[in-house]
């Protein structure tokens, strides 16, 4: 279910009115996504998700506790709060505790797209013809997915601040076999915008790859250069992301600590054509506005022309810094605004797979291209 911002700010200040904690959060989170899926080259299957949740979690000093619920009568959101009291007086102080913050400013977020959220069923079955057909006609058997919908998030703190982001997304994969299991080859992309889906080619690409890598040659033990598609770069380039917390470098648990003690914020640490960023306003790939504890999110440069320039800041109870953007009484953090590693980009010197192909110097083994670009990714 998708609320609206005035619908979601009623629902959190009901749930907030009923609170006797020192401080809460209430917080929902909702879905409205259509699918069709399809196997063996037919469509099996449609179905619709519709959901929506409220989380309330109560603070007692140092102490917290948190209850999700899917009942929005009086009652039962009444009895998700007091539940979350009750789990609050019982749980350990957190010696990392922080209050909830206040009133926060937060850009316009850029990620609805009304065809994708009204989608039907007719819609996404059509998207679907053209892989199957593909598939059909070179022989191999596929199976695979296409769904599209939208979902909303929305948080509220007893300090005052309100924080609403609605989104669409649609998601395609694609996955097919040569009839003796010898030839395999795969697809999947997520947009925000529906108009970006391009299953035509998408479809072609994976039969592609099914046909060209049937009955592949074995080669010796050793070092080969091989070239990664795209979605393969974001999956490595994802958790280099999320490894870039500026506490683990600086106790000595990260590949970005610092020899002799410290973090690499500030040193060359790739080549000079890579930089890595995020930003919720990206037109490619958006992102929500605001991160986990409320704080707004804006463009990072987390790597610019091979310099490390940016590291998550946890946030951390205590005298640890002073963040801008945040009350005088809710200093204790030691970053310096929100962050969202949903969205992460990477660009580099852009190569067509020719070109590619030509500069890894061998015959790439069991390697997929997209066909476009062998040093671009987007993903969220």
């Amino acid at each position: 279910m998708i609320l609206t911002e005035s619908e979601s700010k009623e629902l959190l200040e009901n749930v907030l009115k009923l609170s006797k904690a020192d401080a809460a959060i209430a917080t929902l989170s909702g879905d409205d996504v259509g699918n069709v899926r399809f196997a063996l080259n037919t469509v099996t299957t449609s179905g619709f998700l519709d959901s929506l949740s409220v989380s309330i979690e109560s603070h007692f000093g140092k102490r917290t506790g948190s209850v999700t619920t899917n009942e929005f009568d009086a009652a039962s959101l009444e009895t998700a709060v007091r539940k979350s009291e009750a789990i609050a007086r019982l749980a350990p102080e957190n010696a990392e505790y922080l209050l909830p913050l206040g009133p926060q400013e937060y850009l316009q977020g850029n990620g609805y797209y009304d065809e994708t959220a009204n989608a039907t069923p007719d819609k996404l079955a059509l998207l679907c013809e053209s892989p199957l057909k593909e598939a059909i006609a070179k022989n191999v058997s596929s199976a695979g997915f296409v769904e599209s919908g939208s979902n909303v998030s929305a948080m509220m703190t007893t300090k005052g601040l309100f924080a609403y982001y609605k989104s669409t997304v649609t998601t395609f994969q694609m996955s097919a076999r040569t009839p003796d299991g010898t030839g395999s080859g795969w697809v999947g992309i997520n947009v925000n915008d529906l108009k970006r889906l391009d299953t035509v080619t998408l479809g072609k690409t994976a039969v592609d790859k099914t046909v060209s890598s049937a009955n592949p040659i074995d080669l010796d033990a050793g070092k080969y250069t091989v070239i990664l598609e795209p979605s393969a770069v974001a999956d490595l380039v994802g958790m280099l992301v999320f490894a870039m917390d500026a506490r683990t470098a600086d106790e000595g648990r990260s590949f970005f600590t610092k020899k002799g003690g410290g973090n690499k914020l500030g040193e060359k640490i790739f080549n000079d054509n890579v930089t890595i960023y995020s930003d919720p306003l990206d037109l490619a790939a958006p992102a929500g506005t605001y991160s986990n504890d409320g704080l707004p999110t804006s463009r990072i440069n987390w790597v610019e022309n091979g310099v490390l320039k940016f590291n998550v800041f946890t946030i951390l109870g205590g005298e640890v810094g002073q963040v801008s953007g945040r009350h005088a009484d809710e200093r204790h953090h030691d970053g310096r605004h929100g962050h969202t590693r949903r969205l992460n980009q990477v660009r580099q010197t852009r190569h067509t797979c020719d070109a590619a192909l030509v500069y890894s110097g061998s015959r790439p083994a069991n390697v997929a291209l997209d066909g476009t670009h062998a040093g671009w990714s987007v993903f969220n």
